[in-house]
């Protein structure tokens, strides 16, 4: 990384500072009792971190002192963690000079040895977590990092080390260095991409050393065990934080996973490898998800030409090898080898896979395009009203002239419409296609085109003349033979029971009972989800009148500006599963909209009991997920913790006596300290700057009683009208002095002090 200004600035360097990596009497290393999502907010800790990134480390701080600057406001041990890390992360170590910084255990002296690479982050990070009295480990073996290449197997130069830090009686994971700083833009220069979604590409990287940048990487913070060891594996088991811990051989062969495929949830098969070999031309990945998340696989597809000791060829094209199957809980990839050789192909931020074919296929053809939404059912079919489709899947494998049937339930099966047309478009096989309708479901009949030139085929399902589900047909066998072998009518009972058709889930049960299959518990939850749905369809059928009576008062409500009746009304609205003709709808964002304005009343009136009660409601109402991480909910939020914070500088005012006041006022020649205390306090309360430069104007304001009290008028101010031009004044006269020469002068004007300071502190919190 840059150093900044030459070394000479820095004269003279200093000796390493040795740090060793762990101290007696530690707990031993055992699994963390919880994740980081159920201890760890980070939205918890905004003044935290602003609060400790504001701390300078000047020549004179030791670590002690510094650590009692930065963790000053915290009172718990994993406050004072995250304190320390977001200083640390604040700092811009490479780029400061450090002139006639001569010891090397202070922190200066450290920041200058990491900038001078004779220290380093975690070490730094160690030293800091012991000063402020945390357990910290520094823990050395493996790390994926900038030289390691997906595939790799020899890990002799990937060397890593990063920290354990004992917090709330368990051992958490922090990497310093890969926190706070990357390298964008390496390469080796071994890869040529050839495809970038769907597009030909053939651009050969280049060589280079990349460059440094200065982020903050917060999936580096209390990472879980079971997601860390994807990155890093140490050398000691045990610190591996694993019930079941890996092996070497484990370590290097799981898929390369970058942070953000643990951060949407995303899970890969347990037994898929980061190099996939080739099974009769193609490679396939799944990965699985929520139904909450959707993400979206971007993919770049590289070829290496020297590990494949042969030119990528320059007399086709190199484009569409890639198909990408879509649907509401996975998302599935097979890639068709144009050539034979070493390729890679990289879901940007997600995942990478090194791919090894040693033998093409019967079938070289590129696939269709994808379509902007994929293949199979995901969200873009629930959205275009097709409820549940049989198969889910989007690959499908048909030999020509074999015939197969595609079902759908759809909310109006008279808009669905189908195309079949040859993978390349230019040929439409519609006439192939047959559809029957059944109530709400819709049978479409396809007869795979009888002609050898024609591999793929792509039906589309489209409603309202909307495309709302993509099925890619082929004679080259591209579904996943390993995923689905041995128990396709297994696979499809799962999938029924996840659905919400009962004709389908009850062929698959009878399908499954036919063939005498063991149940694993499948068939029992099968038929248990087939029974709730039976009851939900009877319950569905409300009386009529009923209907209308819990319609009318949803109507009514909506008109209204009662929260309570309102979400009395949708709650029995919902309870008796009604159909949502927009009533439901036009309800909750009514709901929405009526807690919006009362936060946004009470954040703008300020007072503190009602907008706790508010944001209390709005938390427990139904329309919290909505309202959870809204800019109105987090002004809210904002606001309270500002009030208490108020309330609490209030307290020392408010628990004055009279008699303490009235010995400020007796002061006829106070202590210059004393008279500019009380200046910039009556200037926080809009008096004017020059009236309070003599003591007498000073004494009369502070002799007056009832409304115009001193007392009384500190208990009326609220910071939001203090002007930052009147803060910065009243800071000057203050920054002069420390609160306890100001106590040792006068108690009065010590609570004073206190409370201006803090004050001060708040209005230029709000304006940084």
């Amino acid at each position: 990384m840059g150093c900044g200004s030459s070394k000479s600035t820095d004269e003279p360097l200093l000796e390493e500072f040795l740090v060793y990596e762990t101290e007696n009497g530690y707990p031993q290393p055992r699994p963390p009792v919880n994740r980081k999502e159920e201890c760890f907010d980070s939205r918890d800790y905004m003044d935290i971190d602003s609060n400790a990134q504001k701390v300078l480390a000047t020549p004179q701080s030791t670590n002690d002192s510094l650590i009692g600057e930065i963790t000053r406001e915290c009172t718990t041990d994993l406050q004072k963690l995250r304190a320390v890390y977001m200083w640390l992360a604040a700092q811009k170590i490479e780029s400061e000079n450090y002139p006639k910084i001569t010891d090397n255990s202070t922190p200066r002296g450290y920041m200058k040895n990491i900038k001078h690479k004779n220290g380093s982050y975690t070490a730094f990070f160690t030293l800091l977590c012991r000063a402020a009295g945390l357990p910290c480990v520094i823990v050395k073996g493996k790390g994926k990092s900038l030289n390691y290449e997906v595939g790799d197997q020899d890990f002799t130069n990937l060397n890593s080390q990063w920290t354990a830090v004992y917090v709330d009686k368990s051992w958490r994971l922090v990497h310093p260095l890969w926190s706070f700083r990357a390298v964008t833009g390496f390469s080796k220069g071994n890869w040529t991409m050839i495809e970038k979604e769907g597009q030909a590409v053939n651009k050969k990287e280049s060589k280079s050393s990349g460059n440094d940048v200065v982020q903050l990487n917060e999936f580096y913070f209390l990472t879980d065990p079971d997601e860390f060891i994807y990155k890093c594996r140490p050398d000691k088991e045990p610190w591996q934080l694993l019930s079941q811990p890996w092996s070497m051989d484990k370590y290097i062969n799981v898929p390369y996973c970058h942070p953000n495929f643990f951060q949407y949830g995303l899970k890969h098969d347990k037994d898929l490898k980061c190099i996939l070999k080739s099974q009769k031309g193609k490679c396939w990945i799944d990965i699985m998800h929520s139904e909450n998340v959707d993400p979206t696989l971007k993919y770049e597809l590289f070829y290496n030409e020297k590990e494949s000791r042969r030119q990528a060829p320059t007399d086709k094209r190199l484009d569409r090898f890639v198909a990408y199957n879509n649907e509401v809980d996975s998302k599935g990839v097979v890639i068709r080898f144009p050539v034979e050789g070493v390729f890679k192909i990289i879901f940007r931020g997600f995942c990478e896979f090194k791919l090894e074919c040693d033998k093409i296929g019967e079938t070289v053809n590129e696939f269709p395009n994808n379509p902007e939404f994929g293949y199979g059912q995901g969200i873009t079919a629930k959205k275009g009203g097709i409820n549940s489709a049989t198969p889910t899947n989007g690959f499908i494998d048909l030999a020509r002239a074999q015939r197969k049937t595609f079902s759908i339930n759809v909310d109006d099966p008279a808009k669905v419409t189908t195309t079949l047309k040859s993978g390349d478009n230019k040929t439409d096989f519609s006439d192939h296609v047959t559809q029957d309708i059944s109530g709400n479901r819709v049978n479409i009949d396809v007869t795979m085109p009888d002609n050898p030139d024609v591999t793929d085929c792509v039906l589309q399902i489209s409603v309202a003349s909307k495309p709302a589900l993509n099925y890619l047909l082929s004679t080259d066998k591209i579904v996943n033979e390993n995923k689905n072998k041995g128990d396709p009518v297994r696979d499809s009972l799962t999938r029924a029971t996840r659905g919400t058709d009962i004709d389908i889930l009850q062929r698959a049960i009878n399908e499954f009972e036919n063939k005498g299959l063991e149940d694993k518990g499948d068939l029992t939850g099968a038929k248990a989800r087939l029974q709730e749905l039976i009851e939900d369809q009877n319950a569905s059928r409300t009386d009529e009148a009923l209907d209308r009576r819990i319609r009318d008062r949803l109507k009514q409500a909506t008109e209204e500006n009662d929260t309570d009746e309102l979400e009395g009304a949708i709650n029995e609205f919902t309870a008796n599963r009604l159909e949502d003709r927009g009533d439901l709808t036009d309800a909750k964002q009514r709901l929405l909209d009526l807690y919006t304005s009362a936060l946004q009343k009470s954040t703008a009136e300020r007072n503190l009991n009602k907008l706790e009660d508010i944001v209390e409601r709005a938390k427990n109402s139904m329309v919290c997920g909505s309202l959870k991480n809204s800019q109105v909910m987090l002004d809210a939020e904002r606001t309270i913790r500002q009030l208490r914070r108020l309330q609490q500088y209030l307290s020392r005012v408010l628990a004055m006596k009279q008699t303490t006041v009235s010995e400020i006022t007796s002061y006829k020649r106070p202590k210059q300290c004393v008279h500019d205390v009380m200046k910039a306090t009556f200037l926080l309360l809009g008096e004017k700057d020059k009236a309070l430069n003599r003591w007498e104007h000073i004494q009369s304001l502070t002799k007056r009683l009832g409304k115009e009290s001193l007392i009384r008028r500190i208990k009326q101010f609220d910071v939001i009208n203090l002007r930052l031009p009147v803060a910065n004044r009243s800071d000057r006269l203050l920054g002069v002095y420390g609160e306890l020469e100001v106590r040792e002068n006068s108690a009065g004007a010590g609570t004073f002090y206190n409370w201006s300071y803090n004050m001060i502190k708040e209005v230029k919190g709000n304006d940084s």
